[in-house]
């Protein structure tokens, strides 16, 4: 029980900081992204044209091969 307590007392500043971290300060949500080319299943595709009728939802992660 000491260690779950200890624990909780040295995650507990991480966890609130990250709230109030700004991950894109550029790119706040809802704003419009200028147009690139990605890569989608190995074939170079431009944002523009992937763009729909009610807009498109664009998400960027991390590969878990570095």
């Amino acid at each position: 029980m000491k260690l779950i307590n200890l624990l909780i007392l040295i995650m507990l500043p991480a966890m609130t900081l990250a709230d109030e971290w700004v991950w894109a300060p550029d790119y706040p949500e809802g704003s419009q992204l200028t147009d690139f080319v990605g890569q989608t299943g190995g074939d170079a595709v431009r944002l523009s044209a992937l763009r729909g009728e009610h807009g498109t939802l664009v998400m960027f992660s991390r590969s878990t091969v570095w």
